[in-house]
């Protein structure tokens, strides 16, 4: 069942309706159905997250006009340490461009999120104490869990690593330009005219 998707799940439940019963295969099947509703082409999904006194919501950190890569990692977790190097790299580039970059500690203790976070330098911004809250949202089973939302909220990416990250990446910020920086520029240019018609 691990090797099928949601589709051939059910077409397994209807032919053996028993299969339906089994509380492991319910889970299974609801970590798919979350995966299906916030896979690339869908709208993501907010989430409340509380720490200390304190709330965050991923809604907090997606802003209208950029883009925003989503980096759902742990202190412990090997590979998601390594992919810190290159979403070091797509911050660097392109977080003047429009880009902004979250992380979101899932399964992890705050005190060690803490530490991976300064030992390893990360300028972003991170959800602390997640725990299952996203991961059961975004039907996660495995992390790193990196995706990316465009200025619409849509997810344009999702699941991809190391160089097909960057390349999805890339292929996203081509030619972009944040419509905060637009707007700005387009105010400049209006109040510019409005005090030529003064001047003159």
């Amino acid at each position: 069942a691990y090797e099928m998707d949601l589709a051939g799940i059910d077409a397994a439940i209807a032919k053996d309706p028993a299969l339906g019963a089994s509380k492991r295969l319910e889970s299974l099947r609801t970590s798919l159905q979350a995966k299906a509703e916030t896979s690339e082409g869908k709208h993501y999904k907010d989430f409340t997250v509380s720490y200390n006194g304190k709330e965050e919501k991923l809604s907090d950190y997606v802003k209208p006009g950029r883009f925003t890569l989503v980096d759902f990692w742990a202190s412990w977790c090997g590979p998601c340490i390594r992919q810190t190097k290159v979403i070091k790299e797509l911050y660097a580039k392109y977080k003047d461009k429009g880009l902004d970059v979250v992380g979101v500690a899932v399964w992890d203790e705050p005190d060690n999120t803490f530490k991976a976070i300064k030992q390893h330098d990360l300028q972003w911004p991170c959800i602390v104490n997640a725990q299952t809250v996203p991961t059961d949202l975004y039907g996660i089973s495995g992390i790193p869990c990196i995706i990316l939302i465009n200025p619409e909220g849509i997810i344009v990416s999702r699941d991809k690593m190391s160089q097909e990250l960057i390349d999805a990446v890339d292929s996203a910020m081509a030619g972009f330009e944040p419509q905060a920086a637009a707007a700005v520029s387009a105010d400049k240019d209006t109040a510019a005219v409005k005090a030529t018609d003064v001047i003159f």
